[in-house]
């Protein structure tokens, strides 16, 4: 019998400070349910699942969500491991959010993902449909996107879902990327230690 093929599983982390709305843009996003208190969070910090096709790939995508618990550092360490792709998240109606982006950034280039310019990396500029208080402009962000590496910026709001399908489409790409890319690696690294056990056998020899 055939066995059926394991779809490529994916993780997406999303990284921000508490209160800008990562957990209500995964539900929303994977479930269409808001508000968040629809969902109960676990602790540690969980994930949300969901199949999709990326470049006619079947690939599953696992939505890491901190869920609260950003202000323990402790957790961050093994949570960021084998992440393929980092979603970074402001409130565009508070100022404070978007000044945190340096470090929630540094923090996942440290633990992630070492190329500063050229990493798995999108921007979500939330709750857009509460515009009228808005206190970071799109020119801003825009801005800090181009100064790290021309991150791709979005607008979007958890309660519409406006932008959504598109951003997390942006970051299903770049995840299934990022892990081709490792993978061709690994097999670069096996070659050539293929290669060198060879050479010692024949020295040996």
């Amino acid at each position: 019998m055939v066995s059926k093929r394991t779809k490529l599983q994916l993780k997406i982390i999303l990284l921000g400070d508490i209160g800008v709305g990562k957990t209500s843009i995964l539900n929303q996003h994977v479930a269409q349910l808001f508000p968040s208190t629809q969902f109960v969070t676990r602790i540690p910090p969980d994930f949300l699942v969901k199949d999709a096709t990326v470049n006619d790939r079947q690939v599953t995508l696992q939505f890491w969500d901190p869920a609260g618990h950003e202000r323990f550092e402790t957790i961050h360490k093994p949570w960021y491991r084998r992440s393929h792709c980092c979603v970074l998240v402001y409130d565009i109606n508070n100022e404070k959010s978007f000044q945190s982006l340096k470090k929630w950034l540094k923090e996942c280039h440290d633990a992630c993902f070492h190329d500063m310019h050229n990493s798995p990396v999108i921007l979500l500029g939330n709750k857009v449909d509460d515009g009228e208080k808005r206190q970071v402009t799109p020119e801003h962000a825009l801005q800090f996107c181009a100064e790290n590496g021309n991150i791709p910026y979005f607008e979007t709001s958890a309660k519409d879902a406006t932008n959504l399908q598109e951003a997390f489409g942006t970051a299903a790409r770049f995840a299934l990327g990022y892990k081709d890319m490792l993978n061709k690696l690994a097999e670069h690294d096996k070659s050539l230690v293929s290669v060198e056990q060879v050479n010692r056998k024949k020295v040996c020899w």
